[in-house]
């Protein structure tokens, strides 16, 4: 509790002065009254008969203040405690979070600023952990704010009784806490201090019959190692949040030099992000997705890539993630699936009217209230068959909400467009929402692509994806085909279709074009025809990527 030096204000102190030096009086009156009354009797006579007829009045004036001194007295208490109640709610709300009740920004970078200045008087270590929940904007944005809002307090009340006094727990904003361990010894103790909170908030969180499980992000950098101002120990604790979530969230990262580096890309990645929207410095590649059984293109897959006025053609790798983090994964989104279907009705007019557009839908897109109805203004605006448009998503998308995911699903496929579960055995693998909602095709992870002939349990799990697939009526589709050993083995096992670089990379629409006319396709027996052409011919994607410091090697990507 706030505590106040001024118990009474100067105006009501010398109210109660002037009030009990007057009680005094009466008393010390009222004393001598008695002690004349007193004296004259034992002499037998009153020496002043005046006296009997004051002291009635005398008592019932000293009663009389004195019930007034207590009732102004309780007053001015009143008047105290309210002022009281208003500086502690000022206080409140100037230094605490009024959701979580936990310390604020401000009240958090002081408390930081103080053990700071502990840590280098005593020599001592000081650890600063940035915790940002993963996925908790799409916690908003399916099933709302008050959801949201609701979360942050049972995550407050979980990880708050592990909290030692000496140390601060806050929230700095949004779905971002800080913690300051000021009696650090050992990074080990920071470890198991981060470990044992990832592991709380891993566990599901019941909310209004919800079940969700929001993981977290933690980040540290360590005075003095990391940082002897509170500026940078901020910076770099940040700075190794973000890379525990480049890692695959769910985790907890120490700071190292490196990432001070990443951080500083990742800035200038979101701010040139929101100039390429509006510039329109995005294009589009197009893989061929061709059939197991002849060869032959049968569709293609539209892939993004920024192409940025000085560092060139960037690979989605480094700026899809920061788009997903900062929410203009929609915007890009709706403007991928505009061009692609836009590139599609040309196809189409061309002569090529069974060829489908794939185009991928990130978990944001999905969860957006308003993609159906996106979906269905871009199909009016440009004219597109339905049934030639693909909508790839994740499996982690699906099983995020069932019942809101059964809802979106069930408003596309009145749209007329095919649903496809892309990158398939990475995720959940529940055969529950396979059950439920009906997908046209699987889409084989590369991952389990890559080593398919080299190693027997990537077999395996193909057989088993593909034979699910045929007992659901689904097609299969294998991604990241890049040698003729991996070919052979899908054909032999009725995988319908594939793309990878065994047949081309990522391509623009130009050079798709050509493909088409030239009637290029993949010969399932290893060879290519017509002899003339082949995919590296119009392999600029590759050329461009070449470039970069870290290529890209996603046969998707």
């Amino acid at each position: 509790m706030i505590k106040t030096k001024e118990r009474f204000n100067p105006k009501a102190r010398m109210e109660f002065r002037l009030l009990i030096l007057l009680v005094v009086l009466f008393y010390l009156l009222a004393f001598f009254l008695r002690l004349d009354i007193y004296l004259n009797m034992a002499w037998g006579e009153l020496t002043a008969p005046w006296l009997r007829n004051l002291l009635p009045t005398g008592f019932a004036a000293f009663f009389g203040l004195s019930i007034f001194t207590v009732r102004r007295w309780k007053e001015a208490r009143h008047e105290f405690r309210q002022k009281e109640l208003a500086e502690i709610k000022v206080q409140s709300l100037a230094y605490y979070d009024q959701l979580t009740h936990l310390p604020n920004r401000t009240l958090s970078m002081d408390r930081l600023s103080q053990s700071l200045h502990r840590a280098q008087r005593d020599d001592k270590l000081m650890a600063l952990l940035f915790l940002d929940l993963d996925g908790f904007k799409n916690v908003n944005d399916s099933l709302g704010h008050s959801v949201g809002d609701k979360l942050l307090k049972a995550v407050t009340r979980r990880v708050q009784p592990y909290i030692r006094k000496s140390d601060t727990f806050g929230r700095l904003g949004g779905d971002e806490f800080i913690f300051v361990l000021t009696t650090t010894k050992t990074e080990k103790d920071i470890s198991v201090f981060a470990k044992r909170i990832i592991q709380l908030l891993a566990e599901p969180i019941f909310i209004d019959k919800n079940a969700i499980t929001c993981t977290a992000s933690i980040g540290c950098a360590v005075f003095p190692w990391d940082g002897s101002d509170r500026e940078t120990l901020l910076r770099n604790a940040d700075a190794a949040m973000y890379s525990a979530k480049a890692k695959g969230k769910n985790q907890f990262q120490f700071y190292s030099a490196k990432l001070n580096i990443r951080a500083t890309e990742r800035v200038q990645i979101e701010n040139g992000l929101r100039k390429a929207l509006s510039q329109n410095e995005f294009v589009l590649r197009y893989q061929p997705q061709a059939s197991m059984e002849d060869g032959r293109i049968t569709g293609s897959e539209a892939l993004v890539r920024w192409k940025h006025s000085v560092r060139g053609l960037i690979s989605p790798g480094k700026f899809m993630p920061v788009a997903e983090e900062t929410g203009l994964i929609i915007p890009l989104g709706e403007w991928v699936l505009r061009e692609a279907c836009k590139q599609a009705v040309r196809w189409h007019k061309a002569g090529y009217k069974d060829l489908c557009m794939a185009v991928n839908v990130s978990a944001q897109q999905f969860q957006y209230s308003d993609f159906p109805r996106t979906v269905k203004k871009i199909i009016e605006e440009t004219g597109i068959n339905p049934a030639k448009l693909e909508l790839e998503i994740t499996e982690t998308t699906v099983v995020h909400d069932i019942e809101s995911t059964k809802h979106t699903l069930e408003r596309l496929a009145d749209l007329g467009v095919n649903l496809a579960i892309d990158d398939f055995g990475t995720g959940f693998s529940s055969l529950k929402y396979l059950k439920h909602f009906s997908f046209h095709r699987l889409k084989i992870d590369q991952s389990f692509v890559r080593e398919l002939t080299q190693d027997s349990n990537d077999e395996k799990i193909v057989l088993a994806i593909i034979a699910l697939a045929q007992a659901l009526g689904m097609d299969v589709m294998a991604e990241g085909v890049e040698n003729w050993e991996q070919v052979s083995f899908l054909r032999d096992h009725q995988c319908q279709g594939f793309q990878g670089f065994v047949f081309s990379r990522p391509i623009s629409a130009t050079d798709f074009t050509r493909h088409l006319q030239a009637g290029t396709r993949l010969d399932v027996e290893y060879t290519f025809t017509p002899g003339d052409l082949t995919p590296e011919d119009f392999d600029e994607g590759g050329e461009l990527f070449a470039s970069l410091n870290e290529p890209d090697r996603s046969n998707k990507q």
